[in-house]
C-alpha cells in the first residue's frame, strides 16, 4: 500500500499545486479589508500590548529633517535611547530608527519608538503609522495582484498544436557520444566518428 501512495504522489502536477497556492494567497490577501497583513497584525499586537507610555520619560526636539526623541524608563537605571522619526512619511509610515538597534534587528518599532507614538508626542504620528509599510495589507496586495487564475491542461499534443517546430534544431546522433562508460582499455585503438557511423550503417543494412 505504501508503494501505491508514492505512485499517486508522483503524479501530482506541479503547475496545479502552484496554481492552488496562488489562489489561496490571493484569497487571503483580498478577502479581508484590514490595515495590516495577518503577520503584521501579530507584530502590532506584540508591540503595543502591555505597553504603558507613562512609565517612560520622553523628550522631543525638532531637527531639520526628523524629530529626535530621548526615551528612558522612569524607574530604571538603564541607558537613555534616542528615537529618530522622519518628518516626511515613507508610503504613509513614520517608521524611523532607535539607538537600541531593535528596529534594525526585528524590522518593527522597538518599545522606545512605540511609546513615542502611543504618547502622541509627535504630531501626526500614531500607533498605526509608526509601523513600517511592509507590514500593511496594501503592500501585501501589491505583491499578489487580484487577477483571475486560470488552470490549464497542458499536454504534448496541445504544445505541438500551438507551436511550429524549429527545423534548425536537431538531436545529437547517438554515435557522437561514448558507448561505454569508464576508463578505456590499454592498447585499444579508438574508432573515429566516421568509422562508428559506417559500422552502424552496415549493421542497419544487414538487419534489413
Amino acid at each position: 500500500m505504501a508503494f501505491v501512495g508514492m505512485a499517486n504522489t508522483s503524479r501530482i502536477n506541479p503547475a496545479t499545486m502552484r496554481t492552488k497556492r496562488e489562489a489561496e494567497a490571493n484569497e487571503s490577501a483580498w478577502l479581508i479589508n484590514s490595515l495590516f497583513s495577518p503577520r503584521g497584525q501579530i507584530e502590532f499586537d506584540e508591540t503595543f500590548n502591555n505597553l504603558n507610555h507613562r512609565q517612560f520619560r520622553i523628550g522631543v526636539a525638532e531637527m531639520q529633517e526628523h524629530w529626535s526623541c530621548s526615551v528612558k524608563r522612569i524607574e530604571d537605571k538603564g541607558p537613555e535611547h534616542t528615537v529618530c522619526i522622519p518628518k516626511i512619511p515613507i508610503r504613509g509610515s513614520y517608521f524611523g530608527s532607535c539607538t537600541c538597534g531593535v528596529d534594525k534587528r526585528d524590522a518593527v518599532p522597538c518599545e522606545h519608538m512605540a511609546v513615542v507614538a502611543a504618547g502622541s508626542c509627535v504630531k501626526d504620528v500614531t500607533r498605526h503609522n509608526i509601523f513600517p509599510y511592509w507590514w500593511t495589507r496594501s503592500h501585501w496586495r501589491e505583491q499578489i495582484p487580484q487577477l483571475p487564475l486560470v488552470t490549464q491542461k497542458v499536454t504534448i499534443n496541445s504544445i505541438k498544436a500551438a507551436n511550429e517546430p524549429n527545423h534548425n534544431l536537431r538531436y545529437c546522433p547517438d554515435w557522437t557520444a561514448s558507448e561505454v562508460a569508464g576508463r578505456p582499455k590499454k592498447n585499444k585503438r579508438k574508432q573515429s566518428v566516421l568509422e562508428k557511423a559506417i559500422g552502424k550503417k552496415r549493421l542497419l543494412e544487414a538487419s534489413i
